[in-house]
């Protein structure tokens, strides 16, 4: 009879055979070969609501929140921080940094709304690894946001206020962009309710959309975590093997496989010909 077996899908981490950073040969860690390749792609920039990865750190997250918020703190992903008006202050004391007004690992865009005929650049900050600078985007680029009532999806505010915060919406995408972020997960209504091209040049998305993108990105890299852990959440990680992702998956889109399957056996059994059980294995 034709039996399957599930690999380990839980366990300690190991190094994946990429360019280490430190020293690799340690006792009890695997052994990172010499020659092994450089990855395949350069990092990817994600710049996060800051509200939403508070959320992913909480003890009750959501699934989608706390799956994303650990596969955004892989060493392959480059996670920047945004909150409209600036960080708070004690992310300050979290993320020290060198350059004021601009924590380690955030993207400080403009402090207010701008007004709709403000001119010229607006000035962005972005901190990460100890580097960083100042970049900028035309103000004009929110001069749409502000006027666009057509779609408002802060009905609840003012006048006033909810044209305030489209332009704080653009404005964090814009921030983004003109720091070379690849992916703004955020919730802002605004930028997926607007008929034009609000987000600028980078994917806006919600944690529900963006967790299959980073996952994707991961796997392209070889890496096939599921859970992580990271600073301000430890808890313990599950990593898979390449066949073991695509196995877990295989199950999760046929619920009815193993009934399935065992039909197939039980034909197999009864003929005494195991073509069919064997066909069916090849499924997986």
């Amino acid at each position: 009879m034709l039996r399957f077996k599930i690999p380990k899908l839980i366990g300690p981490p190991l190094p994946h055979p990429d360019w280490p950073d430190g020293v690799d040969r340690q006792a009890g860690v695997k052994y990172v070969p010499l020659f092994s390749p450089r990855p395949a792609y350069r990092k990817l920039r994600v710049m996060a609501d800051v509200e939403i990865l508070r959320r992913a750190a909480a003890p009750d997250a959501a699934d989608v929140d706390d799956l994303l918020g650990g596969l955004l703190h892989h060493p392959y992903v480059t996670l920047f921080r945004y909150r409209d008006r600036g960080p708070p202050e004690d992310a300050f004391e979290a993320h020290p940094s060198s350059m004021l007004g601009c924590p380690e690992g955030w993207i400080v865009g403009p402090s207010r709304a701008p007004q709709a005929n403000q001119p010229g650049t607006l000035g962005v900050k972005f901190m990460q690894n100890g580097e960083g600078g100042i970049v900028g985007f035309q103000a004009g680029q929110l001069r749409y946001a502000r006027e666009d009532e057509a779609h408002n999806p802060y009905a609840d505010l003012t006048p006033a206020d909810a044209a305030d915060q489209r332009v704080l919406d653009v404005a964090a995408a814009r921030s983004a962009a003109a720091c070379g972020v690849d992916l703004f997960v955020t919730e802002r209504p605004y930028l997926f309710a607007a008929d034009w091209d609000a987000a600028g040049d980078l994917v806006a998305a919600r944690p529900a959309d963006a967790l299959p993108l980073v996952s994707l990105y991961l796997r392209a890299q070889g890496h096939f975590s599921i859970r992580r852990g990271y600073p301000g959440k430890q808890r313990g990680s599950m990593n898979t093997s390449r066949g073991a992702f695509y196995l877990t998956a295989t199950h999760e889109m046929l619920p009815g496989v193993w009934r399935w399957f065992d039909a197939c056996e039980q034909h197999s059994t009864a003929t005494g010909n195991d073509d069919l059980a064997f066909l069916a294995g090849s499924l997986f």
